[in-house]
């Protein structure tokens, strides 16, 4: 459970750092892909 958490931290600020960047979308869709399971995480990338 733990771990998942932090998985989902991490996912969410690589996210959020990728969005940020002069190249955010190409970055950030990867994550997005990889965050689609987690609901209200990545919704941001939507």
């Amino acid at each position: 459970m733990r771990k998942l958490l932090t998985l989902m931290i991490t996912a969410a600020t690589v996210g959020l750092l990728a969005a940020t960047v002069p190249t955010g979308p190409a970055l950030a869709e990867p994550v997005c892909q990889a965050g689609t399971n987690w609901d209200g995480v990545l919704k941001i990338c939507r």
